[in-house]
């Protein structure tokens, strides 16, 4: 049977955040023993062409990937590229959420845009589902709309649909809506108005959108059901699964904040962490969550566990601008928005040496050791270390250091005949993106950066891809052989610093 994503195709990227490396450190900090990562099982449940799934099997070789999706298109779309990129752990199906069967538990499981835009048979079946193939230490990652900034979304959902009226052509349907958002905008009044704000910004969404297809899919949904935090967490409860974190931990309610919020929630939450996120959306407008959860009878420890962190990677997501070990001034560490303030020499240099050396990931004793040498000591004691994993918890939380619980395999040296992820190959064949072994989102806007990663297939030596790019090179923009080789190597350099090239 054919449905509306076989009738309009679904773009799907690569999720970032979305891999199980990713998944399994953010569980591990919030309390849960979350299994291994390199040979875990992963279930993605309407998994579209399995992009995403793709993305991250190629960065696991000895792990296992299962997707089904109700679309037959994107299915067989999706196997033809796992053919492509020569992936043999990664099994794509046609399946039905309401009658798919799992052959074994899995231990992790990955449902994303599905829970908001199916009907209420179809999500009992879903929660259902994902009980029931979870491994007892396992972790699912489902994303979906919420409230309370939900409720202006909505308004513009049920004006577009008004105004869509009875029309069932997606091309129109697309017209009508972003015709009515554009009206809308037309009509903002020339001072700012900040009870209009949240809702300038979602006409705002609708008429930027990247993609037509995801606002047929995503804005125009005959089913798009909205949920408070604490109504998602009860569904959850009901099959026998609970609250672990959000898959983003700095959008928490975290123990960083400002004391006097810190104590406000504690009263109105009553020191519960699931009441906590509640409240804190309604403090922050919260639209949208991707939130972890278990198999009972895990308990949510509500505030990370900076323990945790002596047995995750580590990489530096931040920067600073000056250097100053030994002061009682504190160091800044910022990125973004978002900035801390480090005291301390042995806080301050482990910041800069995840600064210094990212984006490689670090194991914690890796980290201890380089700090050492960089206050030119010969050792980090158990207590400093206790308390650097402290400091390292909050900038964690802050989102300026991130936390892996695996380390894949790629090349850091140039090779004779250097070899790119087929997977980033395949993707800079149809767009500029392009996805690293390290799950990096890399982005390729000229045309000889794109050409050069896909003549990386480990055939050409250095002096074959100097022979093969030059044509592709504007002749006024020509350096001469010497100079264009030089930057060559030190483009092939920053491929393998970001994780782009096998090993």
């Amino acid at each position: 049977m054919a449905t509306s994503y076989d009738a309009v195709e679904y773009p799907t990227l690569p999720r970032i955040l979305g891999h199980p490396g990713h998944i399994a450190a953010v569980a591990r900090m919030f309390g849960v023993a979350a299994p291994p990562v390199e040979r875990c099982r992963v279930l993605e449940i309407g998994c579209g062409d399995g992009v995403h799934l793709t993305s991250c099997a190629v960065t696991m070789p000895d792990a296992v990937f299962v997707g089904f999706d109700l679309a037959a298109d994107a299915i067989a779309r999706g196997r033809q590229l796992v053919e492509r990129v020569g992936l043999k752990n990664i099994h794509l199906e046609v399946g039905d959420i309401t009658t798919w069967q799992p052959d074994a538990p899995f231990d992790y499981i990955l449902v994303h845009g599905i829970y908001s835009w199916i009907p209420d048979f179809v999500r009992e079946a879903l929660m259902t589902l994902v009980a029931k193939s979870l491994a007892p230490t396992g972790v699912a990652c489902i994303s979906y709309n919420c409230y309370p900034a939900g409720y202006t979304r909505q308004m513009l959902w049920e004006m577009m649909k008004y105004h869509i009226g009875e029309r069932t052509n997606p091309d129109e349907m697309i017209e009508k809506a972003l015709e009515l958002a554009r009206f809308i905008q037309f009509c903002r009044p020339k001072e700012p108005d900040v009870e209009m704000e949240l809702f300038d910004n979602d006409v705002d969404i609708v008429i930027n959108k990247q993609f037509r297809n995801v606002l047929f899919h995503d804005e125009l949904s005959p089913t798009n059901h909205q949920v408070h935090f604490h109504e998602f967490a009860d569904d959850a409860r009901r099959h026998g699964l609970r609250f672990v974190s959000e898959l983003e931990p700095h959008v928490m309610a975290n123990a960083d904040m400002p004391k006097e919020i810190d104590e406000l929630l504690r009263t109105l939450s009553r020191v519960n962490p699931e009441r906590r996120e509640q409240y804190f959306d309604f403090a922050c407008l919260r639209r949208f969550r991707q939130t972890l959860i278990t198999r009972e009878p895990h308990e949510p420890r509500g505030v990370p566990d900076p323990a945790a962190i002596r047995g995750l990677y580590l990489t530096g997501n931040c920067g600073t601008d000056a250097i100053d070990f030994h002061s009682d001034k504190p160091m800044t560490f910022a990125a973004g928005t978002t900035a801390i303030d480090v005291i301390g020499p042995i806080a301050k240099a482990a910041m800069v040496v995840l600064v210094e050396t990212r984006p490689r990931r670090l194991s914690f004793p890796e980290l201890l050791a380089a700090t050492a040498k960089k206050l030119g000591r010969d050792a980090i004691t158990d207590k400093e270390a206790d308390e650097l994993a402290t400091d390292l918890a909050i900038a964690w939380t802050s989102g300026l250091v991130l936390l892996k619980a695996f380390v894949p395999r790629y090349a850091t040296e140039i090779s004779e005949r250097p070899v790119a992820s087929p997977f980033a190959r395949e993707q800079l064949r149809r767009e500029p993106n392009a996805t690293s072994l390290l799950h990096l989102a890399l982005r390729f806007d000229d045309a000889p950066g794109r050409k050069l990663v896909q003549l990386l297939d480990g055939t050409r030596t250095l002096d074959d891809l100097v022979r093969e790019l030059k044509p592709i090179v504007p002749a006024d923009k020509w350096p001469g052989e010497a100079e264009f080789r030089k930057g060559l190597v030190a483009n092939l350099r920053m491929l393998a610093l970001s994780g782009l090239l096998v090993a």
